[in-house]
């Protein structure tokens, strides 16, 4: 391999690994107030479509509510009375579209930054893990 075509692959690497993550559409909001994140997915996994989503919620988010989304399942998994993640599976999302997925939650009553560990499931299997970030300002 020549020196331009690796360097071009090192350039094209993370916009290919890029494609796949999952972001956050706001990055920031004020801390113990009410919030809807939107979770967005730009598609599926090198070609296969995203058939499963699981967000999982740090500690001190409360009263999280998933938005159910049609053509997808739902499960919410519990820890004491806290929702400790949300899973969609169904879709399928393909590689070409891309989706939105949607919690509203009460955020924690600290500064800096919240991680939300996400999986992103693909058909043949491939599973693709974000951690979107979300930095709390305070109130006003």
């Amino acid at each position: 391999m020549n020196i331009t075509r690796l360097l071009l692959a090192l350039f094209l690497l993370p916009a290919l690994s890029a494609r796949s993550a999952v972001t956050l559409e706001q990055t920031q909001a004020r801390s113990g107030t009410e919030f809807k994140a939107t979770f967005r997915v730009a598609g599926g996994c090198h070609g296969a479509p995203t058939v499963r989503l699981r967000v999982q919620l740090p500690e001190g988010v409360s009263q999280a509510r998933p938005q159910p989304k049609s053509g997808w399942k739902m499960e919410v998994s519990r820890l004491k009375d806290r929702v400790e993640a949300v899973t969609w599976t169904g879709g399928p999302l393909a590689e070409e579209h891309f989706d939105e997925f949607q919690l509203m939650m009460v955020l924690p009553r600290r500064l800096g930054a919240v991680r939300f560990p996400v999986e992103q499931e693909c058909a043949k299997g491939e599973v693709v893990a974000s951690e979107p970030t979300l930095t709390l300002t305070p109130q006003q």
